[in-house]
């Protein structure tokens, strides 16, 4: 009867011994899908922003202000710039201002769109 259950035991202890190890290996697999699943949603989140950096840059905005001119894209680069050769700097200045202001609203309420996107990058994060 002693002998039936050191057997016993020693079959439990090999079994508990060959589920760990079944164990750790479907962890690691499971790490190695999510590792995969992280990249997809990064390369996911890039192609995003690359599109809508080009959709940024296509968008252009005409600001006037005074006899100052200023044509200005989303992604809030100078296109255009036309002011008489007397003006003061500080017109200028609020002038290329007011555009800036201009193609950030522009910008944000295009990134809003990207938002749902952003979600993800919380995940990648953990």
């Amino acid at each position: 009867m002693v002998n039936w259950i050191n057997a016993s035991l020693a079959a439990a202890s090999h079994l508990n011994s060959s589920l760990k190890s079944f164990e750790s290996a479907t962890d690691a697999r499971l790490k190695e899908v999510s590792v995969f699943d992280k990249l997809k949603q990064m390369y996911d989140l890039k192609r995003k922003a690359d599109s809508l950096k080009k959709e940024l840059e296509s968008e252009v905005i005409d600001v006037e202000s005074g006899e100052v001119r200023v044509r200005i894209n989303a992604a809030q680069k100078i296109q255009r710039l036309e002011y008489p050769l007397d003006i003061s700097p500080d017109k200028l200045r609020d002038a290329i201002n007011k555009a800036l202001d201009e193609a950030q609203k522009v910008a944000a309420k295009k990134m809003q769109g990207m938002m749902g996107g952003l979600g993800g990058l919380q995940d990648l994060l953990k």
